[in-house]
């Protein structure tokens, strides 16, 4: 048996160093895969921010697009030129002034109108002071005041009546 045992020890040398290299492999393995995990959190808090990237992109996408339309909306053509002419209108209800408006002429890249504002004094600035305000891009060319001596808005307090004309200038964007 004394034979056996050089055998024996040998085996049991090797079997102990099998053990030690399993057990190291099972820790490299566990290593590995632990820092793969840890490495994924890593991945998903990146995916989660880019993923905020992409919706706070996506909210300023939608903010162009809102502004754009706002912006759209400012410039009008011979087709939307109602519009206008419907605020304006509107503008002269709420002033209490009598607005009449003149053909509208297209020319190259703007749209020409001609405005009459009839009515006393304060109703004529308020007149124009709406006007001014409109949501529309527009320049007055001309503004012509006259007091009418000839047109009496109030008899009993002898009110005279004031008059503006104007020429507005609206670019035609679209």
């Amino acid at each position: 048996m004394t034979g056996n045992k050089p055998k024996i020890n040998q085996t049991i040398i090797w079997l102990g160093l099998l053990n030690l290299l399993l057990v190291g492999g099972i820790f490299v393995l566990a290593y590995l895969s632990f820092s793969r995990i840890s490495n994924l959190g890593v991945y998903k808090n990146n995916l989660d921010a880019t993923t905020g990237n992409f919706q706070e992109l996506k909210n300023i996408a939608l903010s162009v697009k809102n502004n754009q339309s706002l912006f759209d909306n400012y410039f009008v053509d011979s087709s939307t030129v109602f519009v206008l002419v419907k605020a304006i209108e509107e503008a002269g209800k709420k002033s209490g002034a009598e607005l009449k408006i003149g053909q509208a002429d297209e020319q190259k890249k703007t749209i020409n109108l001609k405005i009459n504002i009839t009515g006393d004094f304060l109703a004529v600035f308020k007149a124009l002071k709406l006007l001014e305000n409109l949501p529309f891009l527009f320049s007055f060319n001309k503004v012509a005041f006259q007091k009418n001596s000839n047109l009496v808005i109030n008899k009993d307090s002898k009110i005279l009546a004031w008059s503006a004309d104007l020429d507005l200038a609206v670019p035609s964007g679209k």
